[in-house]
């Protein structure tokens, strides 16, 4: 009897998490916030480089690999619509925020190692663009019934 009732309990409180993440604007994501954030970080990295600024290519690049994550309630959506894909997210994710590090790493160096830079910036956008081409189209549609400009 003990045993059914924590089982009531805990579907009790899924399906009360299940019923916030479903009621909540889909505009309101976090996670577009953090990727557009993360995008201007990407366009000030490409015109500190061009600027041959060192230190705001480091600051950027930190930024990009330490990003925020989601607050719970929007992860526990996201994972209910990726599901088994979850797995090959992280490891575009990570692969992004390995590349933002290295290249802060880099910007450390300064000059010595400009082609390093930005061959490794090139890295980190490939890595942003392989996640995009895999999940951005359909994210875009489930949340928010169209794919946006960003």
């Amino acid at each position: 009897m003990k045993k059914l009732k924590k089982q009531l309990i805990m579907g009790g409180i899924c399906f009360m998490f299940l019923g916030v993440a479903v009621a909540e604007d889909n505009s309101s994501l976090v996670l577009r916030k953090i990727m557009q954030s993360m995008q201007v970080n990407i366009q000030q990295i490409d015109t500190a480089i061009q600027a041959k600024n060192w230190q705001e290519v480091n600051q950027k690049a930190l930024l990009i690999a330490d990003h925020p994550a989601p607050p719970l309630m929007e992860k526990i959506r996201i994972l209910a619509y990726m599901n088994v894909d979850m797995l090959q997210f992280k490891q575009l994710d990570a692969q992004t925020h390995d590349m933002a590090r290295i290249l802060a790493d880099w910007a450390e160096l300064k000059p010595a190692q400009s082609g390093e830079i930005e061959f490794t910036f090139e890295r980190l956008k490939s890595s942003c663009a392989a996640c995009h081409q895999v999940f951005r189209k359909d994210f875009q549609m489930y949340f928010y019934g169209e794919p946006s400009a960003l």
